[in-house]
């Protein structure tokens, strides 16, 4: 392989097409659709999983994380190779699992490592002759998933060492949650306005949905005294804050992944989250979150 492969502009034409219906039929799905009732149902066990591991230890959300660090990691390598890049992805793989590992282990500081020590390896892999040809952008393609889905999501780790800490993630979770749920539900109900060509299947009306939904989470935590607010007199306006510049952030997640799912012609990263796609579709929004909330948490300490 010495680069992507290039299809022809028929090809392209004719991809690009296929995303833009898929989306228009995304939109005439409607809320009370088999598709909707399957996202909820899979969205429900997954928040119950979260707050089994919350609640029975530290140690079981780090295992949690991992596990789902490591499949989102499997499926953006894929997603790769299926058009052609070829990085070290057992590399990868690798890293993305064992960075909130090291991360529990040792902290902050751990994370650099890893990324040092995945370049390292990802060096020696060609020079030792094991990868292919092309090393640079394929060393670059494994440094940008490493970074993406390791770096960023290790970053749930990094809220567990707050004394607050399980309450943070919680917190970091329901914001995102509220933008998805919020953009999702009012999209299908009210979304004329196309918003991007990256993702023909948003709304402008669905990112304002989205939007609001995620300050009135941030009021809502606070008006309840929630996880990280509780007893915090400065709690709504903190929150508040907090909603409002996750709310910004959070449409960056998302289209972030649909900048690059547009990019390698696919729709979904993976199946195995039914109404979803793959876990990175799901976790595309607070893997920009978490770090938003954690790097929040030091200024406004």
């Amino acid at each position: 392989m010495t680069s992507s492969p290039t299809k022809s502009p028929l090809d392209l034409a004719e991809t690009t097409e296929s995303i833009i219906s898929e989306g228009k039929k995304s939109r005439r799905s409607g809320l009370g659709s088999r598709e909707t009732l399957t996202r909820i149902l899979t969205g429900l066990v997954l928040g119950g999983i979260v707050i089994l591991c919350l609640a029975i230890s530290k140690i079981a959300t780090v295992v949690l994380i991992a596990v789902m660090l490591g499949v989102a990691s499997t499926e953006l390598f894929q997603s790769l190779f299926k058009v052609g890049w070829q990085p070290p992805t057992l590399v990868g793989l690798v890293a993305s699992i064992g960075m909130p590992l090291a991360a529990y282990w040792k902290g902050e500081g751990a994370i650099g490592l890893i990324l040092f020590l995945t370049f390292l390896t990802g060096a020696l892999w060609y020079l030792l002759g094991i990868g292919g040809p092309r090393p640079v952008p394929n060393l670059a393609v494994l440094t940008l998933g490493v970074v993406y889905v390791g770096v960023l999501g290790s970053h749930a780790v990094l809220l567990l060492d707050d004394p607050k800490g399980k309450g943070l993630l919680l917190a970091a979770i329901l914001l995102a949650a509220g933008y998805d749920i919020g953009g999702y539900f009012i999209g299908q109900a009210l979304g004329r306005s196309p918003l991007t060509e990256v993702s023909p299947n948003k709304t402008i009306e669905g990112l304002l949905g989205g939007t609001l939904a995620t300050v009135g989470v941030g009021v809502l935590l606070a008006v309840f005294d929630v996880g990280p607010f509780d007893g915090d007199p400065f709690g709504f306006s903190n929150a508040l804050l907090l909603g409002i510049v996750v709310a910004v952030i959070a449409p960056i997640g998302d289209l972030a992944e649909s900048l690059i799912k547009r990019d390698l012609k696919i729709k979904d990263m993976g199946t195995v989250l039914p109404g979803h796609g793959g876990v990175l579709d799901r976790c595309d929004t607070l893997l920009f979150v978490i770090p938003t909330v954690h790097y929040m948490v030091l200024v406004m300490a």
